[in-house]
């Protein structure tokens, strides 16, 4: 009986332990300075790389979006297992859903109604 609950503690703690750390993976890499690459609209794609434009997460929770020579300012969070960000309503109202994610591409959509608003961003 004391070898189950052992056990059962131990893969718990365990469990919890590696949810953890997934999250805090996932914010390690979204986390950083990212180019904007390009934005789509309802199909339309806009390529953003003529000017400078960026957009950089800071482990705390703020994020920084330069686009089109305006600086905006705001707060993300991941949600752990559904891969989705939750932005402040100051620049993007809504939740994201990330479509990829690596350590070198970011692309993610924002649906607002019936507008959907994809974002490339690259390292």
């Amino acid at each position: 009986m004391k070898r189950a609950l052992l056990t059962l503690v131990f893969l718990l703690g365990f469990s919890i332990l590696s949810f953890s750390q997934e999250k805090n993976n996932l914010d390690e890499l979204i986390s950083g300075r990212w180019r904007v690459e390009y934005m789509e609209i309802d199909g339309e794609k806009i390529d953003l790389t003529q000017e400078e434009n960026w957009m950089v997460f800071h482990k705390n929770g703020v994020y920084q979006l330069l686009l089109d020579q305006k600086e905006e300012l705001g707060t993300w969070d991941f949600t752990e297992g559904q891969d989705e960000i939750k932005f402040d309503a100051k620049t993007f109202d809504g939740i994201s859903k990330i479509k990829k994610l690596s350590n070198k591409e970011f692309l993610f959509s924002i649906a607002e109604g019936d507008l959907v608003c994809t974002l490339s961003l690259r390292k």
